[in-house]
């Protein structure tokens, strides 16, 4: 099943429209096919869905929220979460019931990390879900950690690895993932963000 498939038939089991489903897959194929995007693209969307699958969670909100949850990315602003709940809100808000709208809304707000938690397990495993790229084989760890420098292009070197340094500092402070299934990705997630401070740090 294409990522355009599965969007349409998330979208019909909830009864919205296909004219208004439709007109929402134009919108996040456009956004997640914008020129500045090198990680945050429907490739890490794509990812998301099928570790949501392996978990089994079968969660529509959830699910939405994935779509949903980096629609508006803007390496240059600090409310592209919020933002991207906006436009769910305008495209999707008023075709879902309201209690699944206002969920979804609260798991793509979830996903930034810079919000107190809640302690909401669901949230805890969208979280999860979003960050199993730093639990990644070594060459895919590489390739995504590359592809953040390229979105944040715009930024120069000792800028960026002052505050790269501060989202793996963050990252390391604490366990990375917060829930039993995805304990087993830690050891694999913190070697590989200790293996970049290293080597954006050497000796450091």
């Amino acid at each position: 099943m294409s990522l355009r498939e599965r969007f349409l038939k998330l979208c019909a089991r909830t009864g919205v429209p296909s004219v208004i489903s439709s007109d929402a897959w134009a919108v996040v194929e456009s956004r997640y096919s914008e020129p500045h995007r090198h990680y945050h693209d429907l490739r890490h969307i794509g990812s998301m869905l099928g570790e949501m699958d392996m978990a089994r969670t079968g969660d529509i909100a959830m699910e939405f929220a994935i779509w949903f949850h980096d629609v508006v990315y803007d390496p240059k602003a600090r409310d592209n979460e919020a933002q991207s709940a906006v436009l769910f809100e305008s495209i999707l808000g008023g075709h879902l019931n309201r209690n699944l709208a206002e969920t979804v809304v609260r798991l793509i707000l979830a996903t930034d990390h810079s919000r107190e938690k809640t302690g909401r397990d669901d949230e805890a495993l969208m979280r999860d879900i979003d960050l199993t790229i730093l639990a990644s084989a070594d060459d895919e760890y590489l390739a995504y950690a590359s592809a953040i420098r390229r979105e944040y292009a715009h930024v120069a070197d000792e800028d960026f690895k002052a505050g790269r340094r501060a989202v793996l500092d963050h990252f390391l402070a604490k366990p990375v993932f917060e829930t039993e299934s995805f304990s087993h990705k830690e050891e694999a997630a913190r070697e590989n963000l200790e293996a970049e401070r290293k080597k954006l740090f050497p000796g450091n």
